[in-house]
């Protein structure tokens, strides 16, 4: 025959105090008021990041059109250097002949020296305005690195809230009354056996305790995904066999009453939630204002 066990129909009676209940209350609402504070932070880092976007992208353009504007002016030199030169040799045939014409020179020169001026204020123009988006650039930046270590700090408070408001839903203490049974083996003596069922009694007590536990806690599907990782075990403080025997073909059943307590740390809350011990001791890792968006050369 084997060693296994058979679980019998039990049930768990959990302590929870009234002070308990509050302070679970209470840990929610802080953490409701600090999961809007960060949704508040998000958006408006969200809009900083957008507008800082925008700038990048007007900065860009600018940049592209004052590169064309630079390639432009070096035509527009030429024009007026060709038009100048033109003039001159107009004006040394009207001197040997003041019969001949000079206006339609003049004013290519005229029309060349003003294209040059217009194309110069407009550089200029565009150089104020290249100025003033890197300075928004600037701007937006800089008013993305405290807000973006303050959402650092909600966030690395919220983390310690959750794993504070763990803490409370898991330290408490509780009884389990179960019945199991295991199958005695052909070369197990009778103490043994009976040892053994007991063990198992008390064994299955703790981790039906846990169970139910940990089923419990607002975080329940976080929980259930750390739990085995995290190592976190109730404690058996008193147990009590209320009916054992033999039955059947070898099968010795046990009816135990045991009392368990749950005293955990916050870093066992912590591994509970897959926190990290850097989140758990509240470090903050803020990101950069330069990581918001592309850099933009000065």
């Amino acid at each position: 025959m084997g060693t296994g066990w058979v679980m019998r129909t039990g049930r768990v009676v959990v302590v929870v105090l009234m002070g308990w209940l509050l302070s679970t209350a209470g840990a929610g609402a802080e953490l409701t008021a600090l999961q809007q504070n960060i949704d508040a932070q998000v958006a408006e880092i969200d809009s900083i990041k957008d507008s800082l976007s925008q700038a990048q992208q007007r900065l860009a353009t600018l940049e592209a059109e004052q590169s064309a504007l630079e390639s432009e002016g070096d035509d527009l030199a030429a024009r007026r250097a060709a038009a100048l030169a033109a003039l001159r040799a107009q004006f040394e045939k009207v001197t040997a002949d003041p019969s001949l014409p000079l206006e339609a020179e003049l004013q290519a020169y005229r029309d060349a020296a003003a294209a040059q001026v217009r194309q110069r204020e407009t550089l200029a123009t565009q150089q104020k305005q290249i100025a003033a988006s890197r300075e928004r650039i600037a701007e937006l930046r800089a008013l993305a690195g405290p807000r973006a270590e303050a959402l650092a700090k909600l966030r690395s408070g919220f983390d310690r809230a959750r794993a504070q408001r763990l803490l409370r839903e898991i330290n408490v203490a509780g009884e389990q009354r179960l019945t199991s049974a295991v199958t005695c083996a052909p070369d197990e003596t009778i103490a043994g056996c009976i040892e053994r069922g007991e063990q198992t009694a008390r064994r299955e007590a703790r981790a039906r305790f846990a169970d139910e536990l940990f089923a419990r806690v607002t975080e329940a599907d976080v929980v259930a995904r750390h739990q085995v990782q995290a190592g976190v075990e109730p404690t058996l403080e008193e147990s009590e066999v209320t009916d054992s025997g033999f039955r059947g073909q070898g099968e010795y059943f046990v009816t135990l009453r045991a009392r368990l307590r749950n005293e955990a740390t916050l870093a066992d809350a912590c591994r509970l939630l897959g926190l990290t011990d850097a989140q758990c001791r509240g470090e903050l890792r803020v990101p950069s204002a330069e990581t918001m968006a592309p850099d933009v050369e000065p």
